[in-house]
């Protein structure tokens, strides 16, 4: 799970100023996790209703497709989703800087999607500088993720709270205590020190405190020095550097983040201890999917869900979240029928485990639901999406933004199955909890307002 930053609106609103007259535009967006993308993509559609708008994957066109789908628009926006895909075919790139002026005749928005990486944005000024100079803005989008409520560090076993606590106050309980624990070690008590540290950094990333975990990690840094960790125990030494890639995950800086997980993992292989590796495979992989960089993510969770499989059993929580974030990872490169597969099997394992009306059940609903879309099967998405909301009205309430969220991915469903007058309802419901609970003014609600407005149009348009 993840919410946006302060300044995610303004980038939104930047962004709608710079498209907003119906001519060429070059923009170029940065973004620190994929889901951004269809973020960005729905928030065109609702705001520019009245305009095409084309999605291209760069990994799945060639340049003469390419101008070929670009060329069947006439006015409107061609949203390139993984724009890094180009840069990174240098005859890709040449080719398409060649035909700047034949794609710029054209009042057509070019909206240019890539995760944020300076190598990358250095590519893009060299291997592009016609279309470069003609730039509209560039833009940089990015959102905190939220560790109590995410499977971005899977593989983990459940850490108890010393208070004896696992809610967001027990744990600021438990933190302020082993602060004041360790301010009493004497500098002899270093692998004391060490080890409290440890637990007070964990705690820090789950409560958001990046400030904290800094320190933390500093203070973890300068005791390793003293006792030369790295050579002595690269386990622990490897913990350290797991702990700096969180820190640098929730400043959004993925590619610091790589940097300090790779180095975790190299340590935890060094040591042979699986569950480490496990653990490790997985944050690498996630942190390499952020970046864009699917196949190397691709192998690295298929690693973590086999070692999953031999330490806990497929049928264990565990393996279950690396079959949801390999299927995650399949289905940005397309293969929603693996997708499909692998989500299937964390399904039965959370209706095993937790029941068919637990919140992660629902979620699991939900990310196959996702993908059933993708594969055109509407009537399998609908009854999916159906048993999410189901478990949402009971475990948040009807009008929770989570539910509202349920409802309006149900509505979009009917909508595609041209069930306008089920879906109605449940974009009210949805819309009327968002202006409740968020304001008019937010996004969200913005943006499921201009949904509900175009299936109105829609409804008038069929009764005519």
């Amino acid at each position: 799970m993840w919410v946006k930053t302060d300044d995610f609106d303004k980038q939104l609103k930047k962004l709608q100023r710079v498209v907003q007259p119906a001519l060429f535009r070059y923009v170029i967006i940065q973004y620190n996790h994929a889901d951004i993308k269809k973020e960005i993509i729905q928030f065109l559609q609702a705001n520019f209703s009245d305009r095409a708008l084309l999605s291209i994957k760069i990994r799945e066109t060639d340049y003469f497709q390419l101008l070929d789908k670009t060329d069947a628009i006439q006015e409107g926006f061609v949203v390139i989703e993984d724009y890094e895909y180009l840069i990174n075919d240098e005859a890709f790139a040449m080719g398409f800087n060649q035909r700047r002026d034949r794609l710029s005749a054209k009042n057509i928005a070019y909206i240019c999607l890539m995760p944020n990486d300076d190598k990358l944005l250095k590519k893009c000024r060299e291997l592009i500088p016609d279309w470069w100079s003609f730039r509209s803005i560039l833009l940089k989008f990015e959102v905190k993720f939220l560790s109590n409520t995410t499977e971005n560090e899977a593989f983990k076993s459940l850490e108890i709270s010393t208070l004896g606590g696992l809610d967001f106050a027990a744990k600021k309980d438990e933190l302020d205590w082993l602060e004041e624990k360790i301010l009493s070690l004497s500098d002899t008590e270093i692998n004391l020190k060490l080890e409290l540290l440890q637990k007070a950094s964990h705690i820090a990333y789950y409560l958001q405190l990046i400030d904290k975990l800094f320190l933390f990690n500093e203070s973890m840094s300068q005791l390793a020095e003293k006792i030369d960790l790295q050579r002595n125990s690269s386990l622990q030494f490897a913990k350290i550097q797991n702990s700096y890639g969180r820190y640098f995950k929730l400043k959004g800086d993925f590619s610091q983040a790589r940097n300090k997980y790779k180095l975790a993992l190299d340590l935890a292989t060094k040591a042979n201890n699986k569950y480490a590796i496990a653990e490790y495979q997985n944050n690498l992989a996630l942190v390499l999917q952020n970046l864009g960089d699917y196949e190397g993510a691709k192998k690295l969770l298929e690693k973590a869900v086999i070692s999953a499989e031999k330490t806990f059993g497929e049928s264990h929580p565990n393996t279950a979240v690396g079959y949801s974030n390999l299927a995650s990872v399949l289905q940005d490169l397309g293969d929603y029928e693996g997708a499909k597969g692998l989500l299937e099997k964390a399904l039965i394992s959370d209706e095993k485990n937790f029941g068919v009306s637990h919140p992660m059940t629902a979620v699991r609903y939900s990310s196959l639901a996702t993908v059933l879309q993708d594969l055109g099967d509407y009537e399998g998405a609908k009854k999916l999406l159906e048993k999410a909301v189901i478990s949402d009205e009971k475990n948040f309430g009807e009008s929770h933004p989570t539910t509202a969220s349920t409802k309006w991915n149900l509505a979009a469903v009917l909508i595609d199955l041209k069930l306008f007058d089920e879906a109605l309802p449940l974009l009210e419901q949805a819309y009327t909890t968002f202006e409740n609970l968020l304001g008019i003014e937010h996004r969200d609600t913005k943006n499921c307002k201009g949904w509900l407005d175009l299936l109105n149009k829609k409804i008038l348009e069929v009764g005519t």
